[in-house]
């Protein structure tokens, strides 16, 4: 069986939220970043998450619930230098799941069905819903020594965009790939 780390950024700066987003408490009492981390936690039981030098909360959140928590000294490159920092951190896996902690309503069930279609070869894996790709994205080791150089804030797209050959789509019934909180309106 192969073994996938997922990996949980949460070292953005919230910007369009006016407060640190993910410290926001949903209607089901958890906090956003803590809601994300559970659902990934289910489906990868080797998980870490990504903060920012600044996050003391979250760093106390993730570790009181069993993440291993990687700081990213330079969290203000953007999400890119987010994906290096983990990616030169975990070792002896055989794909990376990238989450990312401000979209709490994917369903474990998502995660599960993208880390199944996973084999041998050099792959990158994604969820639609209604024809839209969203997140989390699974990224074969093949994509390793590319994801370790990123350092801007467009994450892993250009990975994705020059590699569509090996890029697999699968529809999913789940909004939530679709749905990040970006403004307190992204809530309800």
């Amino acid at each position: 069986m192969s073994k996938i780390t997922g990996i949980l950024l949460a070292a953005g700066q919230s910007t369009r939220f006016g407060t640190n987003k993910l410290i926001h408490v949903l209607d089901n009492g958890k906090t956003i970043a803590l809601q994300a981390a559970e659902t990934l936690l289910q489906a990868c039981p080797h998980s870490i998450a990504v903060i920012s030098p600044d996050s003391t909360r979250l760093l106390k959140l993730f570790t009181n619930n069993h993440y291993t928590v990687i700081t990213n000294t330079r969290s203000h490159n953007g999400m890119g230098s987010s994906i290096a920092c983990a990616i030169n951190e975990i070792k002896k896996t055989d794909a990376c799941l990238i989450a990312l902690a401000d979209m709490p309503f994917i369903k474990v069930e998502t995660i599960n069905s993208i880390s199944q279609q996973l084999n041998n070869n050099k792959c990158i894996i994604a969820p639609t819903y209604k024809g839209k790709r969203g997140h989390p994205v699974l990224f074969s080791k093949h994509f390793f020594p590319e994801l370790a150089e990123l350092c801007n804030d467009k994450g892993a797209r250009d990975i994705i965009k020059n590699n569509k050959k090996y890029l697999k789509l699968i529809d999913v019934n789940d909004a939530g790939i679709i749905k990040d909180i970006d403004t307190i309106s992204d809530i309800n």
